[in-house]
């Protein structure tokens, strides 16, 4: 991997960038040698890295397989990111809990990274059986509830979306991006996006987008259910109820 050399570039701080984005792409881990071969690094260097990031609670190694993971910490500094001095994980959490407890359905908040949705935190629901999300994990904008939402609120909607990789899942997947953007338009007017079994089978996400108060991130709050608990007539209450959910979660986010 090539890095950027400049008179003030710091070469262990901007390797050990290097590597967190490899282990962020990677949703089972990557070994010692698998980074060495990602990156181009040297070997030693990584080890040392990665020791330190372990050390500071970023990074994990599992005693096994010794694949190295990120750890749940690293959220704390995409928070910051989107709102600057304000944890919209706090602010949102007492919200993600009201929405999981009276529908008993999983309730999550994510924001977009680069070109993907990113789980920032999780409330899972009371049904016995629910779907379990982690924090951390990565879902496709054009095929998810959250990622219309969110692609219906940026303020360069147009090119963000023409730039995306439209991934075929199913017949149901949206793949053409002028659909797409015709689609977004709806999930602006409504409120609300859906994931109509788009990505999988038997599983539905409805889910509203938060504004931030700066305009450099834009988030949203979700529910995933079967599609069997989740028929499309119940679709716009929910939905409704998330919107207005975020638009509380907005306010909070206002005040000084």
């Amino acid at each position: 991997m090539i890095t950027t050399k400049t008179p003030y570039s710091v070469p262990n701080l901007e390797r050990s960038f290097i590597i967190m984005e490899c282990l962020g792409q990677s949703s089972e881990g990557l070994t010692l040698t698998e980074l060495v071969n990602q990156t181009g690094l040297p070997q030693n260097s990584i080890f040392r890295i990665c020791r330190t990031l372990e050390t500071l609670g970023y990074l994990t190694r599992h005693p096994e397989s010794k694949r190295h993971h990120l750890t749940q910490k690293i959220i704390n500094l995409a928070l910051g990111a989107i709102t600057p001095g304000k944890n919209i994980a706090s602010h949102a959490a007492s919200f993600l809990k009201k929405i999981a407890d009276q529908t008993g359905e999983t309730c999550c908040l994510g924001t977009i990274v680069k070109q993907r949705g990113v789980v920032l935190a999780v409330e899972e629901g009371s049904n016995a059986f629910r779907f379990h999300i982690d924090p951390g994990t990565s879902f496709a904008l054009h095929s998810s509830a959250p990622g219309k939402a969110m692609l219906a609120h940026l303020q360069d909607r147009e090119s963000f979306v023409r730039g995306l990789s439209l991934e075929n899942f199913n017949e149901n997947t949206i793949t053409s991006h002028d659909d797409l953007l015709a689609h977004i338009n709806e999930v602006e007017q409504a409120g609300h996006g859906i994931d109509d079994e788009e990505e999988h089978y038997g599983q539905r996400c409805v889910g509203a987008a938060i504004r931030t108060e700066t305009g450099v991130g834009v988030c949203s709050i979700w529910i995933t259910a079967p599609s069997s608990r989740l028929p499309q007539k119940q679709i716009p209450r929910i939905g409704q109820s998330i919107h207005q959910a975020c638009l509380q979660v907005e306010q909070l986010l206002r005040q000084p």
